[in-house]
């Protein structure tokens, strides 16, 4: 009996070390893109991605073009003459002397782990450029799998209902074999 106790204490003591490593976590890291459709402003400008604060470098956007942007800490977008010099280093908090925004959709970093979800992409479009401000318009907003393709609501919800299903089918397996084991025992 003892023996028992001292297997059961090392068992329940070793499983909270392991538990992190035998529980799968609840959301999984995804990559977050902005791209932005060719517009006619961009024929004599340039749209210019720059951190708020934080590390990170300054990055010109290029038509068709994803690039990373960050809500952490913070992009804003500038438009600037075709011919304007960028500075090699924009330090954070630092601003330029152009019209801005800032980027109009919040970046997503994490879904939940069973989520066919690997990456995401929003389309802008820049649609005026006015001395103190610039305006840029969500078009659309897409979901990816790993393959690089539209997720569809059944792949999303066709492994969930298997799971379901199975589930279910367990469930009344179960109730089957106790109902009349219940049923033998008197």
């Amino acid at each position: 009996m003892i023996r028992i106790c001292w297997l059961t204490c090392i068992v329940v003591a070793s499983a909270t070390y392991l538990h992190a490593d035998l529980v799968p976590v609840g959301n999984k890291g995804v990559t977050h893109k902005l791209v932005f459709t060719d517009s006619p402003l961009l024929e004599t400008n340039r749209i210019i991605a720059a951190p708020v604060r934080g590390f990170g470098g300054h990055a010109e956007v290029r038509p068709d073009q994803p690039f990373h942007f960050s809500t952490k800490y913070g992009t804003r977008l500038y438009v600037v003459p075709a011919d304007y010099e960028v500075p090699k280093k924009i330090g954070p908090g630092k601003t330029l002397p152009f019209p801005s925004c800032d980027v109009p959709v919040t970046a997503t970093t994490y879904v939940p782990m069973y989520s066919p979800t690997d990456s995401l992409r929003s389309t802008c479009r820049l649609l005026a450029d006015t001395d103190e401000a610039i305006e840029v318009e969500l078009v659309d907003h897409v979901e990816l799998d790993s393959n690089g393709e539209p997720v569809s609501l059944s792949k999303s919800l066709f492994p969930m209902l298997l799971i379901s299903l199975t589930g279910l089918v367990g469930c009344c397996v179960i109730w089957r074999r106790t109902r009349s084991g219940s049923r033998a025992a008197y």
